[in-house]
């Protein structure tokens, strides 16, 4: 079995991250949100204040060819002091190695090394890989009534950026 590796990004991941996010975002169609699929894409300005803050992660699995190029990214950020994982991403051609896991296991780390009592995300509850792998890793479903101000915005920002709000879900682990 080969070994997964996890960095900080730099600059120079950013099209590369750009190009995962597209191809793994052609799962989407396959469970009935093909407007996701087909350019519903995070803007490059959260990418850049991810690289920015620290907290845009790549991912790779030291089989892979060529060896620099990353094959999965995390994205996580502060909000109004909660520490919120924006998205995590797979190359479709690498998916089921690891990576996923691996990437889950740093945001969770560097929450806590940041002293965060919880790490938040949104996720569509349909997403098989999704909301299987947050759980997996101790996620549960949080009350959508009762989010916190911050959170309950993030989602609202989320919605006009293309993802639906019926089927997506909130997601906390506590640390």
């Amino acid at each position: 079995m080969s070994k997964t590796t996890v960095r900080t990004a730099i600059a120079d991941d950013l099209p590369h991250i750009l190009t995962i996010e597209r191809r793994a975002a052609a799962a989407f169609a396959d469970i009935g949100y093909p407007d996701i699929a087909n350019g519903a894409e995070m803007p490059v300005a959260l990418f850049e204040a991810g690289l920015q803050d620290g907290l845009l992660w790549v991912a790779r699995d030291a089989a892979d060819h060529p060896p620099d190029h990353p094959v999965a990214y995390a994205l996580a950020a502060m909000i109004d002091g909660i520490f919120y994982l924006e998205d995590i991403s797979v190359d479709p051609d690498h998916q089921r190695k690891g990576l996923g896991d691996a990437l889950v296991a740093k945001i969770i780390d560097h929450a806590r090394f940041l002293y965060c009592p919880a790490l938040v995300l949104s996720t569509l509850e349909a997403a098989p890989w999704s909301s299987a792998l947050y759980r997996k890793h101790g996620f549960l479903k949080a009350d959508m009534d009762r989010l916190p101000t911050a959170i309950a915005k993030r989602f609202a920002v989320e919605t006009e950026l293309g993802l639906p709000a019926e089927g997506r879900i909130v997601m906390v682990k506590q640390l």
